[in-house]
Protein backbone atom coordinates (compact mmCIF):
# COMPACT_ATOMS: atom_id res chain seq x y z
CA UNK A 1 0.00 0.00 0.00
CA UNK A 2 1.42 3.42 -0.98
CA UNK A 3 2.12 6.03 1.69
CA UNK A 4 -0.58 8.33 0.29
CA UNK A 5 -3.16 5.56 0.29
CA UNK A 6 -2.19 4.46 3.80
CA UNK A 7 -2.51 8.03 5.09
CA UNK A 8 -5.89 8.32 3.36
CA UNK A 9 -7.04 5.08 4.98
CA UNK A 10 -5.89 6.20 8.39
CA UNK A 11 -7.42 9.63 7.94
CA UNK A 12 -10.74 8.06 6.96
CA UNK A 13 -10.75 5.70 9.95
CA UNK A 14 -9.82 8.46 12.37
CA UNK A 15 -12.36 10.82 10.82
CA UNK A 16 -15.19 8.32 11.16
CA UNK A 17 -14.24 7.62 14.76
CA UNK A 18 -13.91 11.28 15.67
CA UNK A 19 -17.01 12.42 13.78
CA UNK A 20 -19.20 9.81 15.42
CA UNK A 21 -17.75 10.41 18.89
CA UNK A 22 -17.77 14.21 18.60
CA UNK A 23 -21.29 14.19 17.20
CA UNK A 24 -22.55 12.06 20.08
CA UNK A 25 -20.77 14.21 22.64
CA UNK A 26 -22.02 17.36 20.95
CA UNK A 27 -25.63 16.17 20.96
CA UNK A 28 -25.23 15.23 24.61
CA UNK A 29 -24.07 18.80 25.26
CA UNK A 30 -27.18 20.08 23.51
CA UNK A 31 -29.31 17.80 25.71
CA UNK A 32 -27.56 19.16 28.79
CA UNK A 33 -28.39 22.68 27.64
CA UNK A 34 -32.03 21.79 27.03
CA UNK A 35 -32.56 19.74 30.23
CA UNK A 36 -30.39 21.73 32.65
CA UNK A 37 -30.34 25.18 31.00
CA UNK A 38 -27.40 27.52 30.47
CA UNK A 39 -26.45 27.38 34.17
CA UNK A 40 -26.28 23.57 34.09
CA UNK A 41 -24.24 23.68 30.89
CA UNK A 42 -21.93 26.20 32.53
CA UNK A 43 -21.37 23.93 35.54
CA UNK A 44 -20.75 20.93 33.26
CA UNK A 45 -18.23 22.93 31.25
CA UNK A 46 -16.50 24.17 34.39
CA UNK A 47 -16.04 20.62 35.72
CA UNK A 48 -14.50 19.47 32.42
CA UNK A 49 -12.32 22.56 31.99
CA UNK A 50 -11.09 22.50 35.59
CA UNK A 51 -9.99 18.86 35.50
CA UNK A 52 -8.39 19.19 32.06
CA UNK A 53 -5.99 21.68 33.62
CA UNK A 54 -4.50 18.73 35.55
CA UNK A 55 -3.97 16.50 32.50
CA UNK A 56 -0.31 17.48 32.35
CA UNK A 57 0.27 16.04 35.81
CA UNK A 58 -1.49 12.78 34.88
CA UNK A 59 0.41 12.36 31.62
CA UNK A 60 3.70 14.32 31.86
CA UNK A 61 3.94 14.27 28.06
CA UNK A 62 4.47 10.50 27.96
CA UNK A 63 1.68 9.85 25.44
CA UNK A 64 3.16 12.30 22.94
CA UNK A 65 6.64 10.87 23.45
CA UNK A 66 5.39 7.37 22.65
CA UNK A 67 3.60 8.67 19.55
CA UNK A 68 6.78 10.30 18.26
CA UNK A 69 9.26 7.53 19.06
CA UNK A 70 7.35 4.29 18.38
CA UNK A 71 6.84 4.90 14.61
CA UNK A 72 10.63 5.22 14.33
CA UNK A 73 11.32 1.94 16.17
CA UNK A 74 8.36 -0.35 16.85
CA UNK A 75 10.57 -2.87 18.66
CA UNK A 76 10.49 -0.53 21.67
CA UNK A 77 6.77 -1.17 22.23
CA UNK A 78 7.20 -3.39 25.28
CA UNK A 79 9.54 -1.09 27.18
CA UNK A 80 7.54 2.04 26.32
CA UNK A 81 4.13 0.50 27.01
CA UNK A 82 4.77 -1.10 30.39
CA UNK A 83 7.15 1.54 31.72
CA UNK A 84 4.79 4.38 30.82
CA UNK A 85 1.79 2.49 32.19
CA UNK A 86 3.58 1.97 35.50
CA UNK A 87 4.58 5.63 35.72
CA UNK A 88 0.99 6.65 35.00
CA UNK A 89 -0.29 4.55 37.90
CA UNK A 90 1.65 6.70 40.36
CA UNK A 91 0.88 9.92 38.49
CA UNK A 92 -2.85 9.13 38.62
CA UNK A 93 -2.86 9.05 42.42
CA UNK A 94 -0.94 12.33 42.63
CA UNK A 95 -3.25 13.96 40.07
CA UNK A 96 -6.47 13.04 41.84
CA UNK A 97 -5.15 14.34 45.16
CA UNK A 98 -4.16 17.60 43.44
CA UNK A 99 -7.64 17.97 41.92
CA UNK A 100 -9.35 17.41 45.29
CA UNK A 101 -7.09 19.87 47.09
CA UNK A 102 -7.40 22.53 44.37
CA UNK A 103 -11.19 22.50 44.03
CA UNK A 104 -11.53 22.74 47.80
CA UNK A 105 -9.56 25.98 47.74
CA UNK A 106 -12.40 27.57 45.74
CA UNK A 107 -15.79 28.71 46.99
CA UNK A 108 -17.70 26.36 44.70
CA UNK A 109 -20.68 24.56 46.32
CA UNK A 110 -20.34 20.92 47.39
CA UNK A 111 -22.38 19.67 44.40
CA UNK A 112 -19.89 21.24 41.99
CA UNK A 113 -16.92 19.82 43.90
CA UNK A 114 -18.47 16.36 43.72
CA UNK A 115 -18.84 16.42 39.93
CA UNK A 116 -15.27 17.74 39.65
CA UNK A 117 -14.06 14.65 41.56
CA UNK A 118 -15.88 12.37 39.11
CA UNK A 119 -14.69 14.35 36.09
CA UNK A 120 -11.13 14.08 37.41
CA UNK A 121 -11.22 10.30 37.68
CA UNK A 122 -12.75 10.08 34.20
CA UNK A 123 -10.02 12.32 32.78
CA UNK A 124 -7.28 10.19 34.33
CA UNK A 125 -8.67 6.91 32.96
CA UNK A 126 -10.05 7.97 29.57
CA UNK A 127 -7.70 10.77 28.55
CA UNK A 128 -4.39 9.89 30.20
CA UNK A 129 -4.25 6.10 30.40
CA UNK A 130 -6.47 5.13 27.44
CA UNK A 131 -4.79 7.68 25.16
CA UNK A 132 -1.55 5.71 25.53
CA UNK A 133 -3.39 2.74 24.03
CA UNK A 134 -4.73 4.92 21.20
CA UNK A 135 -1.24 6.19 20.41
CA UNK A 136 0.02 2.62 20.10
CA UNK A 137 -2.66 2.00 17.46
CA UNK A 138 -1.62 5.15 15.57
CA UNK A 139 2.10 4.32 15.81
CA UNK A 140 1.46 0.95 14.17
CA UNK A 141 -0.87 2.70 11.67
CA UNK A 142 -3.80 0.47 12.62
CA UNK A 143 -6.08 3.31 13.62
CA UNK A 144 -9.27 1.32 13.05
CA UNK A 145 -8.79 0.05 16.60
CA UNK A 146 -8.62 3.62 17.88
CA UNK A 147 -11.83 4.44 16.04
CA UNK A 148 -13.48 1.36 17.53
CA UNK A 149 -12.70 2.09 21.18
CA UNK A 150 -13.50 5.79 20.76
CA UNK A 151 -16.91 5.10 19.21
CA UNK A 152 -17.79 2.48 21.84
CA UNK A 153 -16.99 4.91 24.65
CA UNK A 154 -18.98 7.79 23.17
CA UNK A 155 -22.00 5.58 22.41
CA UNK A 156 -22.01 4.49 26.05
CA UNK A 157 -21.61 8.08 27.27
CA UNK A 158 -24.44 9.33 25.06
CA UNK A 159 -26.85 6.48 25.83
CA UNK A 160 -26.19 6.32 29.56
CA UNK A 161 -25.94 10.10 29.81
CA UNK A 162 -29.27 10.59 28.04
CA UNK A 163 -30.94 8.14 30.41
CA UNK A 164 -29.42 9.88 33.45
CA UNK A 165 -30.61 13.30 32.24
CA UNK A 166 -34.15 12.01 31.71
CA UNK A 167 -34.32 10.14 35.00
CA UNK A 168 -32.45 12.44 37.37
CA UNK A 169 -31.66 15.72 35.56
CA UNK A 170 -28.47 15.64 37.62
CA UNK A 171 -24.87 16.33 36.63
CA UNK A 172 -23.70 13.90 39.32
CA UNK A 173 -25.26 10.86 37.65
CA UNK A 174 -24.21 12.13 34.24
CA UNK A 175 -20.55 12.07 35.32
CA UNK A 176 -21.02 8.61 36.86
CA UNK A 177 -22.01 7.46 33.36
CA UNK A 178 -18.92 9.16 31.93
CA UNK A 179 -16.76 7.23 34.38
CA UNK A 180 -18.34 3.86 33.55
CA UNK A 181 -17.81 4.44 29.82
CA UNK A 182 -14.20 5.52 30.36
CA UNK A 183 -13.37 2.37 32.32
CA UNK A 184 -14.86 0.15 29.61
CA UNK A 185 -12.89 2.04 26.94
CA UNK A 186 -9.61 1.53 28.80
CA UNK A 187 -10.25 -2.19 29.31
CA UNK A 188 -11.05 -2.77 25.62
CA UNK A 189 -7.96 -0.84 24.49
CA UNK A 190 -5.69 -2.78 26.84
CA UNK A 191 -7.06 -6.14 25.68
CA UNK A 192 -6.54 -5.25 22.00
CA UNK A 193 -2.91 -4.25 22.60
CA UNK A 194 -2.10 -7.39 24.60
CA UNK A 195 -3.63 -9.81 22.07
CA UNK A 196 -2.95 -7.94 18.81
CA UNK A 197 0.48 -6.34 19.28
CA UNK A 198 1.81 -8.62 22.06
CA UNK A 199 4.20 -6.17 23.75
CA UNK A 200 7.04 -7.96 25.55
CA UNK A 201 6.71 -7.38 29.28
CA UNK A 202 9.51 -5.09 30.40
CA UNK A 203 9.66 -2.75 33.38
CA UNK A 204 12.91 -0.92 34.04
CA UNK A 205 12.71 1.50 36.94
CA UNK A 206 15.95 3.13 35.80
CA UNK A 207 14.18 4.13 32.57
CA UNK A 208 11.48 6.10 34.39
CA UNK A 209 13.49 9.28 34.87
CA UNK A 210 14.84 9.46 31.27
CA UNK A 211 11.33 8.87 29.92
CA UNK A 212 9.88 11.66 32.05
CA UNK A 213 12.77 13.97 31.15
CA UNK A 214 12.33 13.40 27.40
CA UNK A 215 8.56 13.75 27.67
CA UNK A 216 8.57 16.89 29.81
CA UNK A 217 8.61 19.42 26.91
CA UNK A 218 5.47 17.77 25.50
CA UNK A 219 3.90 18.06 28.94
CA UNK A 220 4.73 21.74 29.24
CA UNK A 221 3.33 22.41 25.78
CA UNK A 222 0.07 20.72 26.70
CA UNK A 223 -0.19 22.69 29.93
CA UNK A 224 0.41 26.01 28.24
CA UNK A 225 -1.94 25.23 25.34
CA UNK A 226 -4.67 24.05 27.70
CA UNK A 227 -4.41 27.15 29.83
CA UNK A 228 -4.83 29.57 26.95
CA UNK A 229 -7.60 27.54 25.30
CA UNK A 230 -9.52 26.33 28.36
CA UNK A 231 -8.75 28.85 31.07
CA UNK A 232 -11.17 31.37 29.57
CA UNK A 233 -14.12 29.23 30.70
CA UNK A 234 -12.64 28.80 34.16
CA UNK A 235 -12.00 32.55 34.47
CA UNK A 236 -15.49 33.35 33.17
CA UNK A 237 -16.96 31.06 35.83
CA UNK A 238 -14.98 32.74 38.59
CA UNK A 239 -15.46 36.32 37.35
CA UNK A 240 -18.97 36.32 35.78
CA UNK A 241 -22.07 34.10 36.09
CA UNK A 242 -23.04 30.61 34.88
CA UNK A 243 -25.45 31.95 32.26
CA UNK A 244 -22.71 33.88 30.45
CA UNK A 245 -20.43 30.85 30.71
CA UNK A 246 -23.20 28.79 29.10
CA UNK A 247 -23.48 31.20 26.16
CA UNK A 248 -19.73 31.10 25.58
CA UNK A 249 -19.57 27.34 26.05
CA UNK A 250 -22.30 26.81 23.45
CA UNK A 251 -20.16 28.61 20.86
CA UNK A 252 -16.90 27.02 22.03
CA UNK A 253 -18.33 23.50 21.79
CA UNK A 254 -19.12 24.03 18.11
CA UNK A 255 -15.51 25.09 17.57
CA UNK A 256 -14.12 22.17 19.55
CA UNK A 257 -16.24 19.85 17.39
CA UNK A 258 -14.49 21.26 14.31
CA UNK A 259 -10.90 21.08 15.57
CA UNK A 260 -11.02 17.35 14.91
CA UNK A 261 -10.38 18.15 11.22
CA UNK A 262 -6.74 19.29 11.56
CA UNK A 263 -6.20 16.98 14.52
CA UNK A 264 -7.33 13.87 12.63
CA UNK A 265 -5.41 14.72 9.46
CA UNK A 266 -2.15 15.50 11.24
CA UNK A 267 -2.55 12.46 13.51
CA UNK A 268 -2.71 10.28 10.39
CA UNK A 269 0.28 12.04 8.81
CA UNK A 270 2.47 12.28 11.93
CA UNK A 271 3.87 8.69 12.01
CA UNK A 272 5.23 9.17 8.50
CA UNK A 273 6.50 12.69 9.22
CA UNK A 274 8.46 11.64 12.30
CA UNK A 275 9.90 8.68 10.37
CA UNK A 276 10.77 10.85 7.33
CA UNK A 277 12.64 13.30 9.55
CA UNK A 278 15.14 10.55 10.35
CA UNK A 279 15.28 8.91 6.91
CA UNK A 280 14.32 11.38 4.14
CA UNK A 281 14.49 15.13 4.87
CA UNK A 282 13.17 16.05 1.41
CA UNK A 283 10.06 13.95 1.91
CA UNK A 284 9.69 15.42 5.40
CA UNK A 285 9.69 19.03 4.17
CA UNK A 286 7.32 18.15 1.32
CA UNK A 287 4.87 16.54 3.74
CA UNK A 288 5.02 19.63 5.99
CA UNK A 289 4.20 21.98 3.12
CA UNK A 290 1.44 19.82 1.71
CA UNK A 291 -0.15 19.43 5.14
CA UNK A 292 -0.24 23.21 5.60
CA UNK A 293 -1.65 23.73 2.11
CA UNK A 294 -4.48 21.22 2.54
CA UNK A 295 -5.45 22.51 5.98
CA UNK A 296 -5.66 26.08 4.67
CA UNK A 297 -7.84 24.93 1.76
CA UNK A 298 -10.20 23.15 4.16
CA UNK A 299 -10.12 25.65 7.02
CA UNK A 300 -10.82 28.87 5.15
CA UNK A 301 -14.37 28.06 3.91
CA UNK A 302 -15.31 26.72 7.34
CA UNK A 303 -14.28 30.02 8.91
CA UNK A 304 -15.93 32.40 6.44
CA UNK A 305 -18.98 30.23 5.78
CA UNK A 306 -19.51 29.76 9.50
CA UNK A 307 -19.33 33.50 10.17
CA UNK A 308 -21.93 34.28 7.49
CA UNK A 309 -24.36 31.55 8.62
CA UNK A 310 -23.62 31.75 12.36
CA UNK A 311 -27.00 33.15 13.38
CA UNK A 312 -28.92 30.35 11.64
CA UNK A 313 -26.55 27.66 12.95
CA UNK A 314 -26.84 28.75 16.59
CA UNK A 315 -30.63 28.99 16.35
CA UNK A 316 -30.90 25.58 14.66
CA UNK A 317 -28.69 23.79 17.18
CA UNK A 318 -29.42 25.49 20.49
CA UNK A 319 -32.71 27.34 19.97
CA UNK A 320 -33.67 30.97 20.60
CA UNK A 321 -32.32 30.96 24.16
CA UNK A 322 -28.70 31.01 22.94
CA UNK A 323 -28.83 33.88 20.44
CA UNK A 324 -26.17 35.66 22.53
CA UNK A 325 -23.76 32.88 21.53
CA UNK A 326 -23.72 34.06 17.90
CA UNK A 327 -21.06 36.75 18.20
CA UNK A 328 -18.86 34.47 20.34
CA UNK A 329 -19.13 31.80 17.64
CA UNK A 330 -18.13 34.29 14.93
CA UNK A 331 -15.09 35.40 16.92
CA UNK A 332 -13.99 31.85 17.69
CA UNK A 333 -14.26 30.85 14.01
CA UNK A 334 -11.33 33.18 13.31
CA UNK A 335 -9.44 31.37 16.06
CA UNK A 336 -10.34 28.07 14.36
CA UNK A 337 -8.71 29.07 11.06
CA UNK A 338 -5.55 30.15 12.87
CA UNK A 339 -5.67 26.83 14.72
CA UNK A 340 -5.64 24.96 11.36
CA UNK A 341 -2.43 26.76 10.38
CA UNK A 342 -0.85 26.34 13.79
CA UNK A 343 -1.56 22.61 13.90
CA UNK A 344 0.34 21.94 10.67
CA UNK A 345 3.39 23.92 11.83
CA UNK A 346 3.15 22.56 15.37
CA UNK A 347 3.25 18.90 14.31
CA UNK A 348 6.17 19.62 11.99
CA UNK A 349 8.20 20.95 14.93
CA UNK A 350 7.28 17.89 17.01
CA UNK A 351 8.38 15.54 14.22
CA UNK A 352 11.68 17.44 13.91
CA UNK A 353 12.47 17.01 17.64
CA UNK A 354 11.89 20.74 18.20
CA UNK A 355 9.30 20.35 20.94
CA UNK A 356 11.20 22.79 23.18
CA UNK A 357 10.56 25.55 20.63
CA UNK A 358 6.85 24.76 20.81
CA UNK A 359 7.07 25.21 24.59
CA UNK A 360 8.45 28.73 24.19
CA UNK A 361 5.74 29.57 21.66
CA UNK A 362 2.99 28.49 24.00
CA UNK A 363 4.61 30.23 26.97
CA UNK A 364 4.34 33.52 25.11
CA UNK A 365 0.70 32.71 24.36
CA UNK A 366 -0.02 31.90 27.99
CA UNK A 367 1.32 35.22 29.27
CA UNK A 368 -0.71 37.17 26.72
CA UNK A 369 -3.87 35.13 27.27
CA UNK A 370 -4.06 35.30 31.05
CA UNK A 371 -3.18 39.00 31.09
CA UNK A 372 -5.76 39.94 28.45
CA UNK A 373 -8.46 37.80 30.07
CA UNK A 374 -7.99 39.64 33.36
CA UNK A 375 -8.44 42.92 31.49
CA UNK A 376 -11.16 42.07 28.95
CA UNK A 377 -13.48 39.63 30.77
CA UNK A 378 -14.56 42.19 33.41
CA UNK A 379 -15.26 44.69 30.62
CA UNK A 380 -16.76 42.59 27.81
CA UNK A 381 -17.50 39.26 29.52
CA UNK A 382 -17.44 36.28 27.13
CA UNK A 383 -16.82 38.54 24.12
CA UNK A 384 -13.60 39.66 25.78
CA UNK A 385 -12.63 36.03 26.30
CA UNK A 386 -13.16 35.34 22.60
CA UNK A 387 -11.11 38.35 21.51
CA UNK A 388 -8.33 37.26 23.85
CA UNK A 389 -8.33 33.79 22.29
CA UNK A 390 -7.86 35.23 18.78
CA UNK A 391 -5.03 37.57 19.79
CA UNK A 392 -3.27 34.76 21.63
CA UNK A 393 -3.57 32.36 18.69
CA UNK A 394 -2.20 34.97 16.26
CA UNK A 395 0.87 35.47 18.45
CA UNK A 396 1.47 31.73 18.92
CA UNK A 397 1.16 31.07 15.16
CA UNK A 398 3.65 33.87 14.46
CA UNK A 399 6.22 32.49 16.91
CA UNK A 400 5.84 28.89 15.68
CA UNK A 401 6.10 30.06 12.06
CA UNK A 402 9.36 31.84 12.96
CA UNK A 403 10.82 28.64 14.38
CA UNK A 404 9.68 26.65 11.34
CA UNK A 405 11.34 28.92 8.76
CA UNK A 406 14.55 29.27 10.79
CA UNK A 407 14.97 25.63 11.87
CA UNK A 408 13.27 23.51 9.19
CA UNK A 409 12.68 25.21 5.83
CA UNK A 410 11.81 28.46 4.14
CA UNK A 411 8.04 28.79 3.83
CA UNK A 412 5.98 31.67 2.42
CA UNK A 413 2.55 31.16 3.95
CA UNK A 414 0.98 33.78 1.67
CA UNK A 415 1.59 31.47 -1.31
CA UNK A 416 -0.96 29.06 0.15
CA UNK A 417 -3.52 31.75 1.04
CA UNK A 418 -4.17 33.69 -2.17
CA UNK A 419 -6.17 31.20 -4.26
CA UNK A 420 -8.24 29.83 -1.34
CA UNK A 421 -8.96 33.45 -0.34
CA UNK A 422 -10.29 34.26 -3.82
CA UNK A 423 -12.36 31.08 -3.81
CA UNK A 424 -13.83 31.75 -0.38
CA UNK A 425 -14.69 35.33 -1.39
CA UNK A 426 -16.72 33.96 -4.30
CA UNK A 427 -18.37 31.42 -2.00
CA UNK A 428 -19.15 34.09 0.60
CA UNK A 429 -20.72 36.36 -2.03
CA UNK A 430 -23.04 33.54 -3.12
CA UNK A 431 -24.16 32.34 0.31
CA UNK A 432 -24.67 35.90 1.56
CA UNK A 433 -27.73 36.08 -0.69
CA UNK A 434 -29.05 32.70 0.50
CA UNK A 435 -29.97 33.87 4.01
CA UNK A 436 -33.60 32.82 3.50
CA UNK A 437 -32.68 29.35 2.23
CA UNK A 438 -32.50 26.29 4.53
CA UNK A 439 -29.13 26.24 6.28
CA UNK A 440 -28.16 22.77 5.01
CA UNK A 441 -28.89 23.83 1.41
CA UNK A 442 -26.81 26.97 1.94
CA UNK A 443 -23.88 24.90 3.21
CA UNK A 444 -24.17 22.49 0.26
CA UNK A 445 -24.27 25.27 -2.34
CA UNK A 446 -21.40 27.08 -0.64
CA UNK A 447 -19.29 23.92 -0.65
CA UNK A 448 -19.95 23.32 -4.34
CA UNK A 449 -19.12 26.91 -5.29
CA UNK A 450 -15.90 26.83 -3.27
CA UNK A 451 -14.79 23.50 -4.76
CA UNK A 452 -15.44 24.69 -8.32
CA UNK A 453 -13.49 27.89 -7.62
CA UNK A 454 -10.56 25.93 -6.16
CA UNK A 455 -10.42 23.72 -9.25
CA UNK A 456 -10.89 26.61 -11.69
CA UNK A 457 -8.02 28.57 -10.13
CA UNK A 458 -5.80 25.45 -10.35
CA UNK A 459 -5.07 25.50 -6.63
CA UNK A 460 -4.18 21.81 -6.85
CA UNK A 461 -0.95 21.28 -8.81
CA UNK A 462 0.42 18.16 -10.50
CA UNK A 463 1.83 16.77 -7.25
CA UNK A 464 -1.58 17.11 -5.58
CA UNK A 465 -3.23 15.33 -8.51
CA UNK A 466 -0.64 12.54 -8.35
CA UNK A 467 -1.36 12.01 -4.65
CA UNK A 468 -5.09 11.94 -5.34
CA UNK A 469 -4.57 9.32 -8.05
CA UNK A 470 -2.53 7.21 -5.62
CA UNK A 471 -5.29 7.41 -3.04
CA UNK A 472 -7.99 6.52 -5.55
CA UNK A 473 -5.74 4.12 -7.51
CA UNK A 474 -6.80 5.79 -10.74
Amino acid sequence: MSVARRIAKNTFSLTVGELVSKALLFFLTVLIARYLGSAGLGNYSFAISFTVLFYMLADMGLNKLALRDLPRDKTKLGQYFYNILTIKFFLSIITFVAIVLSINLTNQPYEIKLIVYLAGIYMIISESIATLFRNVFVSFEQVEYEALVTIIEKILIFALGYISLIKSQSLFWLFVMFLIAGIIKAIIGFIIIIYKFKPKFSINFKAFLPLIKNAFPFSLTYLLATVYIKVDITMLTLMRNSTEVGWYTAAANLIFALVIIPAVFMRAVFPNMTRYYKTDKTAFIRSCRLSLKYLIIVGMPICIGGIITSKQLIKLIYGEGFSESTIAFQILLVFLFLYFIKWALNIALYAADLEKKVVWSYLVGLLVNVGLNFILIPIWSYIGAGITTIITEMIVVTVIYHYFITRISRLVIQDYLIKPLISVAIMGFVIYFLDEAPILLTILIGGIVYTISILFLKTLDNEDKRLIRQVLKV
